[in-house]
């Protein structure tokens, strides 16, 4: 099973270009954290446990700052536009909900209550 597959209904072209720029990211937050041995490269996240990939996630999500810094050294030489996308995830939402439709200011949502980047609870995300 390709990670992340059964968690996400992506188009097909934007599930592999989010998996394209947010593995390498990944790699980024192991390169700066030696979380986990063995871990050089996207490919190398094929063969992890998820427990493991959860633990690059757990620490990216609270060091969100990670992100500026591979953005600044852009390790994998992404183009302008690549790294706009990254640079979106600054404005992460932590949990599990489901997007039930957009609006122009925000996106409804049904789900428990969950943290925003901010540590805020919230109900609704503005739209980006």
């Amino acid at each position: 099973m390709q990670l992340y597959e059964s968690a996400m209904n992506l188009p097909d072209a934007d599930r592999k270009l989010f998996l394209r720029l947010y593995h390498p990211l990944l790699i980024y937050v192991n390169k700066k954290h030696k979380i986990l041995k063995i871990l050089n490269h996207p490919r190398d996240l094929s063969g992890k446990d998820l427990e493991d990939i959860e633990k690059l996630k757990e620490k990216l999500y609270s060091s969100p700052d990670l992100i500026d810094s591979f953005i600044r050294e852009n390790p994998e030489g992404f183009s302008a536009e690549e790294l706009e996308i990254v640079s979106g995830w600054r404005h992460f939402v932590k949990g599990r909900f489901y997007i039930v439709r957009f609006l122009k200011d925000h996106v409804e949502e049904k789900s428990r209550p969950y943290i925003s980047s901010e540590g805020q609870i919230a109900q609704n995300i503005p739209a980006s």
